[in-house]
């Protein structure tokens, strides 16, 4: 029997692959690189070379691999297999499953939007086992999206698409055009590159304001990232302060919509955001335990930042091979 699962995480930037023995998931070797975007068949024949790669080094056959789950950024449509519409990938189509089956066609092939793949590998790695039946994954970094299991199993949708968290309306009308091209997106307001964007529309508004947040740009506000603006606000400056305070309270806004909508028991919270991790859980956290009607009808579930860091998403592509072998009641959605 084949005894190893390959496991392969994409996004707009890198590209990871990972071998692990399937009874040591942990135990696995990855590789990493720059995605690529010279055209839209690249994706796939970079993954290719890196499962090849991976391969070779460890000095395993592909007889001996049991499946290749592939975990990326989408929307997808998981019956063709293909990526599409992803504003970060470079292409309207981009199809991943046909190539690389193409090439391992002995090797079960399974697809899974990133975010999904994340809430599996907190599922199988870190969520307690009270926790398991109802549990959340969300991502604030560049983006932010999520994947839930309800009931002890995984949310999917028709296409593998459900829980697209981030592009939920929690501000209409308000003016603030997402990415995305709606309008009062709760990405728009809480993402990284959100949070830059306020800070700089705040000093066009008040250019006598945020002299912190200048100075550690060194006047460049085009250089404005998240990061300063919390920075800038753990050292006092009030119109950094203000945007946090702001992106926190559409942060509680977004939770609380998602625990009306699931009703987890505990959400963990992954992404670059969370690097200012106590500038972000502790007061949405307070907001929601102490102003809970004004944001979910639900009792409010634990937060809790994910102690799986960056490859959370990559793990739960293993992790996805394993339950799939196993014939765990979790992944009985995803066929």
């Amino acid at each position: 029997m084949p005894r190893h699962l390959i496991g392969v995480d994409i996004g707009g930037t890198s590209v990871r692959v990972a071998i692990a023995p399937v009874d040591d998931l942990k135990a696995f070797t990855k590789l990493k690189q720059d995605t690529a975007k010279t055209d839209a068949n690249a994706l796939g024949r970079q993954v290719i070379a890196m499962i090849e790669e991976l391969l070779k080094k460890q000095g395993i056959e592909t007889m001996d691999v049991s499946a290749i789950s592939i975990a990326t950024a989408g929307p997808i449509d998981a019956a063709k297999g293909e990526v599409f519409n992803n504003a970060n990938l470079g292409f309207k189509v981009i199809p991943l499953k046909a190539p690389i089956a193409s090439r391992f066609p002995a090797i079960p092939i399974n697809i899974i939007n990133d975010c999904r793949s994340a809430i599996l590998g907190v599922h199988c790695f870190e969520a307690k086992d009270d926790e398991k039946d109802n549990v959340g994954y969300i991502t604030i970094s560049t983006g932010i999206g999520g994947g839930f299991v309800v009931n002890g199993h995984l949310v999917l949708g028709k296409e593998g698409n459900a829980s697209e968290i981030g592009h939920g309306t929690i501000a209409p009308r308000s003016g603030v055009r997402c990415n995305c091209g709606a309008e009062g997106c709760w990405e728009a307001f809480c993402s990284g590159w959100a949070i830059a964007k306020h800070a700089r529309d705040a000093l066009e508004a008040k250019p006598g304001d945020g002299t912190i947040l200048l100075d550690l740009v060194r006047g460049d506000r085009g250089k404005i990232t998240a990061r300063d603006v919390y920075e800038a606000a753990r050292k006092g400056d009030t119109l950094a302060k203000g945007v946090v305070d702001q992106a926190t309270y559409y942060n509680a806004i977004g939770l609380g919509l998602v625990n009306n909508f699931y009703d987890p028991r505990v959400i963990y919270i992954g992404g670059s955001m969370l690097k200012d991790e106590q500038q972000i859980l502790p007061p949405v956290q307070d907001l929601l335990a102490n102003r809970t009607i004004e944001f979910t009808i639900n009792h409010p579930p634990r937060l809790a930042k994910t102690t799986l860091g960056d490859d959370v998403g990559l793990l739960g592509a293993l992790a996805l091979g394993k339950y799939k072998i196993e014939k765990h009641p979790v992944v009985s959605t995803f066929k």
